[in-house]
């Protein structure tokens, strides 16, 4: 609004400078006539005659030109304050039309999870998680065991392992699908994903297809080492879990 005001006050000087130098020759003829007029009836009434018939003659014919002359100087005088008006009412109504500012958009807040979604994804899994590390021993020792007993258990424990790799693999899938999660538990939903990609990853579903087999075996013995891992971080949870 500033510099609008700022413009239109150069144009204003400007016009004046362009149109002055015309119109004042018309301003200094129309007043010299009009101050020459009331000399020349003053001295008529005062020597109470009438004027001869070339004054009157010459006075005629001079009012006309006067008449004339006034008309196209008041002519002028319009058209240049027309000019100046025009001028002055564009540039009010183009400073009062132009956007005073750009709008700025209202930036978009990133969605965010509730801890609970967070806390409900390891909730859901965590019981299963300890009763694995709970039987690593009794894993180990069926592992090694002859009895019909020991091969059951062994058995068992190697479905447990295809379990606890595909729940891993499953949660952290389902924790990255959930908006950003809140500053309070940022760091722990990061720790959780580290020890959950560990486990995910083991191949023991392919590997324990026969669960007598060596690659089954190793599968086993690499789950028993990373989910001692993830138990600290299922500790951290528990505030938001229990």
């Amino acid at each position: 609004m500033h510099v609008l005001v700022i413009r239109f006050q150069v144009f204003v000087r400007r016009a004046q400078r362009v149109l002055l130098p015309f119109l004042l020759p018309f301003f200094h003829f129309y007043a010299g006539h009009h101050r020459r007029k009331p000399l020349r009836v003053k001295l008529h009434h005062a020597r109470k005659t009438r004027p001869c018939p070339r004054h009157t003659l010459l006075m005629s014919d001079a009012r006309p030109y006067a008449v004339t002359m006034k008309t196209h100087i008041g002519g002028a005088a319009l058209a240049a304050c027309i000019i100046l008006l025009t001028g002055c009412s564009g540039s009010t109504q183009a400073a009062s039309t132009s956007p005073s500012a750009t709008p700025t958009p209202t930036p978009t807040p990133t969605p965010t999870a509730s801890v609970g979604q967070y806390a409900s994804i390891i909730a859901e899994n965590e019981t299963a998680w300890r009763d694995y590390e709970d039987k690593i021993v009794d894993c180990a020792l069926a592992s090694i065991g002859t009895k019909p007993l020991d091969y059951a258990k062994r058995t068992a424990c190697r479905f447990t392992v295809q379990t606890v790799t595909v729940t891993a693999k499953t949660a952290a899938r389902e924790i990255r699908q959930l908006p950003k999660p809140p500053a309070e538990i940022d760091t722990l939903v990061t720790r959780t994903l580290s020890a959950l990609d560990v486990i995910g990853k083991n191949d023991a579903t392919t590997a324990c297809k026969d669960t007598e087999s060596d690659s089954c075996d190793a599968a086993e013995t690499q789950v028993n080492g990373d989910i001692r891992l993830l138990t600290p971080v299922l500790d951290a949870w528990k505030p938001y879990t229990h």
